[in-house]
Parts: structure tokens; C-alpha cells; sequence
């Protein structure tokens, strides 16, 4: 497991710490801990109750996975779908 290369970690007006992974839209507050282990890319860091719904999540992800390719997919796939409705209607 490695964490997603889209997560942001950053403190509120409130002084809470805010997870927020721009790939998938999801967002948790967390603790100072756990912002130190997504910091210091350390998982074994993490409480092991956040494992499971940081994986749902997409905070975290399995090794071999290429999240650039994911990212360039659907920006391929948006681009075509303009392309696709400028030429129906220009």
C-alpha cells in the first residue's frame, strides 16, 4: 500500500487538521498523528481502524497502482466527449 500521490493534508482556521484527496473528493478531519504518518509517508503511523476506509477512500492505494494513468484517461475521455459535442453542434 502507498498513499495516493492526490492526497492534501492542511490546517483549517480552526487549527484541525484536513485530509483532502483531489482525485476522489474525499475529505476526513484528522488528528495531528495522523497528518505526521500521511507527511512522513509513514502507514505503519496510522491508527489501524482508518486502514479500511482510507483504501475506500482512495487516501490509500495499492503499490502497482498508476494513478497518472487514471488521471490521463479521463481527461483523454472528457476531451473527447467536448470534441464530440462541439462537433454536433458547430
Amino acid at each position: 500500500m502507498k498513499f495516493s500521490q492526490y492526497n492534501i493534508v492542511f490546517e483549517n482556521h480552526s487549527k484541525e487538521y484536513i485530509l483532502f484527496n483531489s482525485l476522489t473528493g474525499n475529505i476526513f478531519q484528522i488528528t495531528d498523528m495522523v497528518a505526521k504518518a500521511i507527511e512522513s509517508n509513514e502507514i505503519s503511523n496510522l491508527p489501524t481502524e482508518l486502514i479500511s476506509p482510507f483504501i475506500q477512500a482512495g487516501i490509500l492505494i495499492d503499490d502497482d497502482k498508476d494513478e497518472h494513468k487514471i488521471v490521463s484517461y479521463f481527461l483523454i475521455k472528457a476531451s473527447s466527449i467536448q470534441s464530440l459535442y462541439l462537433q454536433q453542434f458547430c
